[in-house]
């Protein structure tokens, strides 16, 4: 047992608890380390979904000759405050369920995915809202509006749909986060098992190869469901369920505008997952 304050052992729920608020800590950090890495990536991929350019190489160009390079990281303030949440919810949940479902009860193989399909659930409504905020500050600003404070977008969204529009879209968040959250901690567990058990690679480049790997496999599957979800949630009028927009966007380009900004999407994963696993693991192994 480890000692306490005043020199006795520590209880299960002093253990539980130190343990959550290390993974909050490095959670926390870890987000700010994915969302600089990879908002550009995100911004150009939103605007690609929303039909506003066709192709990641037009988009970039139009997006910085247009307004200029830092247009790239609008929407980090909200992109971050729910990155915060989101990783903080998620790696505090799967972490604990891992502490409950022990690696006795369920192979290596499988106990992650498990996780990581729980954890999808509740992640979905700490995001919902700041995904929300987010889409819509990045398409107002494509279009060449002036971007309202978060604040300012928030009483908009309550005045004229209440509290149900700051939860727009978010059975379109269930769709494409339960999957994620299977494909992406399952995937990064099994990698980082495997390579551990299989090559010479230090512990940190396992954790950056393992974090990226992990992000572009969790967005190649949940790719079409992400772009159902911007759908909804940009636009000015409710357009219905995800099966009615799905169907929608199929008319209008096929399968493949169901992967409409794709490309970014995985290249942006790569790098903002590498940075969000390494930095993770890097504070819990500082934090002891």
């Amino acid at each position: 047992a480890h000692p306490g304050a005043c020199g006795g052992a520590m209880s299960s729920e002093d253990t539980t608890s130190v343990a959550v608020a290390k993974d909050i800590v490095a959670s926390s950090i870890g987000s700010c380390a994915c969302v600089y890495t990879g908002q550009p990536f995100d911004t150009v991929k939103v605007r690609m979904q929303v039909g506003l350019h066709d192709g990641v190489w037009r988009c970039l160009q139009a997006t910085v000759r247009e307004e200029g390079v830092l247009a790239l990281w609008k929407g980090t303030v909200p992109a971050l405050s729910g990155a915060v949440m989101e990783n903080v919810t998620a790696f505090a949940i799967n972490n604990q369920l891992k502490r409950l479902i022990r690696e006795e009860d369920l192979s290596v193989y499988t106990r992650p995915f498990v996780t990581g399909t729980i954890t999808g659930f509740f992640t979905s409504f700490a995001l919902c809202t700041s995904d929300v905020l987010k889409c819509r500050a990045q398409t107002i600003r494509a279009l060449g509006g002036q971007v309202p404070t978060m604040q300012e977008m928030i009483a908009g969204i309550l005045r004229t749909q209440g509290v149900p529009g700051l939860f727009t879209g978010l059975h379109a968040q269930f769709l494409r986060d339960v999957p994620f959250y299977f494909s992406f901690f399952g995937s990064y567990d099994v990698c980082v098992h495997l390579m551990k058990q299989n090559t010479s690679l230090s512990d940190e480049a396992v954790y950056f190869i393992a974090g990226g790997l992990a992000g572009q496999i969790g967005w190649a599957v949940t790719m079409p469901f992400d772009v159902i979800k911007s759908r909804i949630q940009t636009a000015e009028v409710h357009p219905g369920w995800a099966w009615n927009v799905g169907r929608d966007v199929l008319r209008e380009g096929g399968v493949r505008q169901l992967y409409a900004g794709i490309g970014p999407a995985v290249v942006r994963a790569f790098p903002a997952n590498s940075a969000l696993f390494l930095t993770y693991e890097m504070v819990k192994r500082w934090l002891g």
